[in-house]
């Protein structure tokens, strides 16, 4: 009965909500008075029940000053013991659907890190539809909530998904410059990314050119890491996509693909994940992102020597420096395969940036000094012979080297081929006879 009874029927909830009234002071025969009484009787028994006047008092009031606008208000209420969190949301009633509601679980379950969400719909003769989210969360995980922030991604989230996006287009001045744009957005779009996020894409996706026909982000995405790929003119297919990615040590999870109905544009996103990266914010994709468009323009090798971006941490030309060396000792039949070689490098990333940094000290003319790198110290922590024989040879070939052109820049292009000039005489199983000096390009 104490759920289905009237509060008037009920002492302790009659006792309640007479404290609230008399505190508003309202003529309960008017119609701000009689709101508010409708207000405390249809408020969340449970909610009713737990919380205390003052708070009571708070909320009704905030509620009651909506007055029957079509807004979007968000109220937030911790349950004693940190145990469970409660969202009141109300939303006119022509934006609620299935698919609002989901993403307003995601993102309380994202923010307040819930273990576990509640839902219920409250439907009455007003605009409005009351949406009650009851979250279950980890005692002891730290909950720390920016209430403002979070009524705004309510609120952007509720919002019609078009209206809000065109609002924001034509408030910027922009809809002469990406209304044709907008009128080409895939029918889908809307589930894939906020307006927000959506207006920045087709800035970008304006800004595209022949010479630069896409535009990549890493983006920490409401369920895990993200890529999105940008394009003007340029199709991506999953089956060229996933070994450029593989190749770089990622694991493609979900792919979506949004085609714009110009067919000269389109946005891909693949859910990811990668060992060494847990979140995009943490991460400098910067160098990540150059190898990528590279690779896609035809500018870099796509091989599995790329993971080593984001493994060792090092840029695609200092991986293009080791292409190199790999491909001299598979030439000179050195003994080193390049698979083994790109295991190898991978395995042991401290050494790898060692090896470049060593390539750098020699032959960066903007160095004044060299410094000398401890090679023996970090070959040490080889446990297997082949590995340190491989990064022995590595370092060999580096100090056999007398010039290079990887340093040298034609205003501000790299060259396209790398050359290096090495003494043979300094490389131990060079077959003979040997040369005085050996260019490799």
């Amino acid at each position: 009965p104490v759920y289905t009874e009237h509060p008037r029927n009920i002492p302790y909830l009659r006792d309640k909500t007479q404290a609230v009234l008399d505190r508003a002071g309202l003529d309960p025969r008017g119609f701000d008075g009689k709101n508010l009484a409708q207000i405390l009787n249809t408020v969340p028994r449970d909610e009713l029940i737990k919380i205390d006047v003052d708070e009571l008092y708070r909320t009704a009031m905030a509620i009651s000053h909506i007055h029957e606008r079509r807004i979007i208000r968000l109220f937030v209420r911790e349950v004693r013991y940190g145990l469970f969190w409660t969202c009141l949301v109300y939303v006119p009633r022509e934006l609620y659907n299935t698919k609002l509601r989901l993403a307003l679980e995601a993102l309380f379950r994202e923010r307040f890190r819930a273990l576990d969400i509640e839902f219920d719909a409250y439907f009455s003769e007003s605009v409005l539809v009351r949406l009650q989210f009851s979250l279950r969360v980890d005692p002891n995980a730290e909950v720390s909530i920016d209430l403002s922030a979070l009524e705004a991604d309510v609120v952007e989230l509720a919002q019609d998904w078009q209206h809000s996006l065109k609002r924001t287009l034509r408030a910027a001045d922009e809809w002469r410059s990406l209304g044709s744009l907008f009128d080409s957005l895939p029918q889908d779009c809307d589930d894939a990314m906020t307006p927000g996020e959506a207006h920045a894409a087709l800035r970008t996706l304006a800004a595209l050119s022949e010479s630069r026909p896409v535009h990549i982000d890493l983006l920490d995405g409401r369920d895990g890491l993200q890529l999105r790929f940008l394009c003007r003119g340029l199709t991506l297919s999953l089956s060229a996509v996933m070994p450029m990615l593989e190749h770089f040590g990622f694991e493609v999870l979900r792919e979506r693909s949004l085609p714009f109905k110009d067919g000269r544009h389109a946005i891909y996103q693949y859910r990811i994940e990668h060992p060494s990266i847990a979140a995009a914010a943490d991460y400098d994709a910067e160098t990540l992102i150059e190898a990528l468009e590279g690779i896609l323009t035809g500018r870099i090798v796509n091989d599995p020597f790329n993971q080593m971006i984001v493994s060792a941490g090092i840029g695609w030309r200092e991986v293009s420096m080791l292409r190199a060396y790999a491909a001299y000792i598979k030439q000179a039949g050195l003994g080193f395969d390049t698979l083994f070689l790109t295991t190898t490098f991978n395995k042991h990333p401290q050494v790898t940036r060692t090896l470049v940094a060593h390539f750098t000290a020699r032959f960066d003319p903007s160095l004044a000094e060299v410094p000398q790198a401890n090679v023996e110290n970090l070959l040490g922590s080889i446990e297997r012979i082949n590995e340190d024989r491989a990064f022995r040879k590595l370092f060999e070939l580096v100090d056999a080297t007398v010039r290079t052109n990887f340093f040298q820049r034609i205003g501000d292009e790299v060259p396209a081929n790398l050359a290096f000039k090495l003494i043979p005489r300094l490389i131990d199983g060079l077959p003979k006879p040997l040369p005085a000096v050996e260019t490799f390009v």
